[in-house]
């Protein structure tokens, strides 16, 4: 195979330009005629004469096309259309048959590279046409209504090489005319076949020099042509002119940096030198990376105070620095002097009769006083007159009354039904007879002792006599507690939720006035338990469930979720990234090159914030301030705040530093990959071309 070098099509190329109005600032006019490019365009091709012609080939050379860009047109000359490129459906899509059918649908159509097999016995296109029923612009298979098969020819045997033909006359070397600005440089063309040299001719005056145009991107390398026979070798001409230096290659990928070798004894420190003129002030170094905030030394003396200077002008605002730890409390100051006695205020209103206490106990009974002198014997009085018969009752069932009263009840004669004042809960075999208040009720103590609540003759809770409500247990775990569930042997679960309706089965709310960063709902665990304990669990029973689900508003430094020194997983680790929940989709650009800015990193975390952020072990990452010089959307300032705990000390500090999102890079690799990958291939085949120069 030999390929032939892009000179001669180049400067062929920039001859021919310079027959037509081209306008570089802007956008470029190509006509045979005068004509001022439209304003809203990049090129504008203007005749009357002539056409436009775009590339040309068979539906097999159309599919071979690798990776083809979005809106790529070609003319396909097996289906005698024009094709388009769209990468939303990747497939290629006719001009011929795309506009609205008399239905009213747009007519779509499919092109896929079909296998050797029972449709193609060597191969070749698979044609789908339909219309687009449901109007997303695709031909899905169930809008296909007729297919066609174009199928590859067999290999004709290759016929006998031709005669070369005679080398034609040499046509005379025109005058040069003046240069032309320098158009954009067009797409490269085939190479075509290298002609006979012509006898060179006179040198022509040399034209004004035009100014430099743009230069155009290279356009791709030709297909090679087949090497034609060697013909009889001619007289040797005369020595051409020295070409034009052709265009510089593709700079070679920078290598990776070597390792640091190790650093070598320190010398012996000399003698100090005279001081040397000051020199000129560099420029300025980019600014260090802002060490860690040094614990607070003591307050030195207060000095005396000094006169005040004239006010400086205002420096620039720092930082804000990381929030120091909470410093010791205070003593105690003495009590102040106690304030004179207000006046007495007026007696408030009688407030209403408290119940009535339980009777006491009645007293010991005294003992029995000395037994008196027997006296005399008195006269037998007269017998009297027997008086009226007393009344005769009996006492009858007592009534417990729905509001707590017991009624005395007795036979006539008696005074009764009596009814007691106050009111008592009752203990009831059945919902029916239990207490029917017609006001609150209460049920407690009304002195300084608790209340304790027991079955089957065991202390089973405890409302305290400071409000506490204790279940499976009369004392406080943790202070601080209002309720308290303590498991046992019996019921290890201490506090259970269920629910079969809308509603969570536990809720915890912290609202506006509370502090510190303690959870809504909190879970610890301490030293002793069981290995691979958790402080809190989460269990889905479905897989449409979610074991834990963490969330809150979009943006801001808080986090859905917030794992502080490792996270592990098993099984699918998935970002959102669903088309249909995207917008404002574009391209990556420049990713190579600014990928190959970035320093990756090894460091440790400094005190105190290595115990929330992994430890002081060596860490292998990126800098967020450098990552954020290049790519500042996958930097973000966010809170790595700690929570308090109860069970255990892990003396909190406030954590509010840059974070990168690393798998943000992922995308970045890849295109800088393929980009890199482009070089690689543009530079096999540059070497190729330069191996068959050699060779030839």
């Amino acid at each position: 195979m030999k390929m032939v070098s892009n000179l001669p099509k180049f400067l062929l190329i920039v001859s021919c330009v310079a027959g037509f109005q081209l306008k570089a600032q802007q956008n470029v006019s190509i006509s045979d005629v005068p004509n001022v490019p439209n304003v809203t365009s990049v090129l504008d091709v203007f005749s009357t004469t002539k056409g436009l012609l775009v590339p040309r080939m068979t539906t097999i050379q159309r599919n071979a096309i690798v990776t083809p860009a979005n809106s790529l047109l070609v003319f396909d000359t097996d289906v005698n259309c024009f094709m388009y490129y769209t990468v939303s459906n990747t497939s290629w899509n006719s001009l011929c048959n795309s506009g609205p059918l008399s239905n009213g649908l747009n007519a779509l159509s499919n092109t896929t590279t079909v296998a050797p097999g029972v449709n193609c016995a060597n191969g070749g296109v698979l044609l789908q046409f339909g219309s687009d029923t449901n109007g997303n612009g695709i031909l899905d298979l169930t809008e296909v209504t007729s297919t066609d098969y174009v199928c590859n020819g067999v290999t004709g045997l290759t016929g006998p090489a031709g005669a070369t033909g005679p080398a034609g006359p040499a046509g005379a070397t025109g005058l040069t005319g003046p240069a032309g600005l320098t158009g954009p440089t067009g797409p490269a063309g085939l190479a075509g076949p290298v002609g006979p040299a012509g006898a060179a001719g006179l040198t022509g005056p040399a034209g004004p020099a035009g100014a430099t145009g743009l230069t155009g991107p290279a356009g791709l390398t030709g297909a090679t042509g087949a090497a034609g026979l060697v013909g009889p070798a001619g007289p040797a001409g005369a020595t051409g002119a020295t070409g034009l230096t052709g265009p510089a290659g593709p700079a070679g990928a920078t290598g990776a940096t070597g390792l640091t070798g190790p650093a070598g004894p320190a010398g012996a420190t000399g003698a100090t030198g005279l001081t040397g003129a000051a020199g000129l002030a560099g420029p300025a170094g980019p600014a260090g990376a802002t060490g860690a905030i040094g614990l607070a030394g003591p307050t030195g003396p207060a000095g005396a105070t000094g006169l005040t200077g004239p006010a400086g002008p205002a420096g620039p605002a720092g930082n804000t620095g990381l929030t120091g730890p909470a410093g010791p409390a205070g003593a105690t100051g003495p009590t102040g002097v106690a304030g004179a006695t207000g006046a007495t205020g007026a007696t408030g209103l009688t407030g209403p009769a408290g119940p009535t206490g339980p009777a006491g106990n009645t007293g010991l009974t005294g003992p029995a006083g000395p037994a008196g002198a027997t006296g005399p014997t008195g006269v037998a009085g007269a017998t009297g007159a027997t008086g009226a018969a007393g009344p005769t009752w009996t006492l009858t069932t007592p009534t417990v009354n729905p509001t707590g009263t017991l009624t005395i009840n007795a036979t006539a004669g008696s005074g009764a039904p009596v009814t007691t004042l106050g009111q008592y809960w009752i203990a009831a075999p059945n919902t029916v007879g239990t207490n029917a208040l017609t006001a609150t009720g209460f049920l407690g103590t009304s002195t300084n002792q608790h209340m304790d609540f027991v079955s089957n003759n065991i202390v089973r809770g405890r409302l305290s006599n400071v409000g506490e409500f204790f279940i499976g247990t009369t004392i406080t775990a943790l202070p601080g507690d209002l309720m308290n569930g303590v498991g046992n042997a019996t019921f290890p679960w201490a506090v259970n939720g269920y629910t079969n309706f809308n509603a969570g089965a536990t809720y915890g709310l912290r609202q506006a006035g509370s502090t510190g960063t303690w959870g809504s709902v909190q879970g610890e665990t301490t030293a002793g338990i069981p290995a691979n304990s958790s402080g809190v669990q989460g269990g889905a029973g479905a897989n449409n469930h979610n074991g834990v689900l963490g969330q809150k508003p979009a943006g801001g430094a808080g986090w859905g979720g917030l794992f502080l020194n490792d996270l592990g997983y098993t099984g699918f680790f998935g970002v959102a990234s669903d088309r249909r929940v995207k917008t404002d989709i574009k391209p990556i650009q420049s990713a190579l090159k600014r990928i190959i800015q970035l320093d990756g990193k090894t460091y440790r975390y400094a005190a105190p914030y290595a115990q929330f952020l992994g430890g002081d072990a060596i860490t292998y990452g990126f800098i967020a301030q450098e990552v954020e010089a290049l790519f500042p959307e996958m930097v973000i300032e966010k809170s790595f705040t700690p929570g308090q705990t109860r069970a255990f000390d892990n003396k909190p500090i406030d954590i509010n530093i840059k974070s990168v999102s690393t798998i943000s890079l992922i995308p970045v690799l890849v295109e800088a990959m393929k980009e890199q990958q482009k070089m690689i291939e543009e530079m096999k085949a540059e070497i190729e071309y330069l191996k068959s120069k050699i060779k030839n």
